[in-house]
Parts: C-alpha cells; structure tokens; sequence
C-alpha cells in the first residue's frame, strides 16, 4: 500500500501519533542530523533545530517496474510489484 495515497489512512496515523505526543512535521525539509552516536536534533531548512530521540523520514519512490512488466507480471509504475498476502507475485 501506498500510504501517502490514503489521505484517511495518513490522518489516522498522524491521529495516534500525535495523541502519543508525537510531534508531526509534514511538508518539510530536513538539512542536517545531530548528535553523539544517535540523533539528538534535527535542523531544518529554515535554520529551526528540532530536538527529539527518533527521526522518522517518510519520502517518496517511484519503482522501475519496466523488467517485471516485460517479463509479464502485474505490477504498477506508481506502486511497485503485485504481490499477495503472502508477497507471492502474480506468476
């Protein structure tokens, strides 16, 4: 699944997070990470630094499908190879 193309499904999570005290950032750019062997702050492209214990960066991939769908498989350019419950592709 493509979360960011659940916008409901984006908004639970961003939901239970926040109600976990999580602070959500979306839309924003990461320049630098600092710390002493684990990250201790972020700081952003607007100069602001963020402390925190985690860092979780969500960014976006577009898959090169092109050989699995010349060798016949089902997949999709947006999201990647088909697979079932039990990743099992369609061949």
């Amino acid at each position: 699944m493509n979360l960011a193309r659940d916008e409901e499904l984006c908004k639970q999570v961003e939901d239970k997070l926040t109600e976990r005290g999580i602070k959500v950032l979306t839309g924003r750019e990461a320049k630098s990470f600092g710390g002493n062997g684990e990250v201790e702050h972020v700081k952003m492209e607007n100069g602001q630094k963020i402390d925190g214990d985690a860092v979780i960066l969500s960014i976006g991939v577009k898959p090169n499908v092109q050989l699995t769908l010349d060798a016949g498989l089902k997949a999709d350019s947006q999201v990647g190879i088909w697979v079932d419950d039990f990743m099992r592709t369609s061949d």
